[in-house]
């Protein structure tokens, strides 16, 4: 442009990113992600899956980790066995379920802090299909943000 003074030169460090196709359940999902950024799954106790969202606030309330803003993660667990060795400790079948309702686990059967590995553990019997609901939602949370093993992850409870 007539007139105009070049600027300096400015250059800014390229963002780390990991692009791959090691997502658990999608062998030929490929993407990428940020792993610098932060991930939150969001609950909300007015919301659709609100007896989990009150169950998982007052187990974080507890000194359970992965609350959001909190020093501590949860981290993602890949190996089947191990989950179900968590979920079997946090809410075994030999528990009494009343009618409509399901042993919910906090920290997640799926994360290295689930009941067996970190050996502490809430569990709470909630509405059986806000707890399916709520699983559904961490799945689709892992898939849509990559969440891979030994990943770092914190859960927000919202009004």
């Amino acid at each position: 442009m007539p007139g105009a003074t070049p600027s300096n030169p400015v250059s800014f460090p390229a963002p780390v990113v990991r692009c791959d196709n090691a997502l658990k359940g999608y062998p030929r999902s490929y993407g990428c992600v940020f792993p610098q950024s932060k991930n939150v799954i969001q609950y909300s106790l007015s919301g659709y899956v609100k007896e989990v969202a009150k169950h998982i606030k007052d187990a974080q309330a507890s000194g359970l980790p992965g609350a959001y803003g909190g020093r501590t993660v949860l981290q993602r667990l890949y190996d089947d066995t191990q989950i179900r060795r968590n979920r079997r400790t946090s809410c075994p079948d030999s528990l009494p379920r009343p009618a409509g309702k399901t042993c919910d686990e906090y920290a997640f059967a799926s994360t290295y802090q689930g009941g067996a590995l970190l050996g502490r553990f809430s569990r709470r019997m909630v509405n059986e299909t806000q707890n399916t609901d709520a699983g559904r939602d961490l799945n689709r949370f892992y898939t849509v943000n990559r969440i891979l093993n030994k990943d770092p992850f914190q859960v927000a409870i919202v009004r």
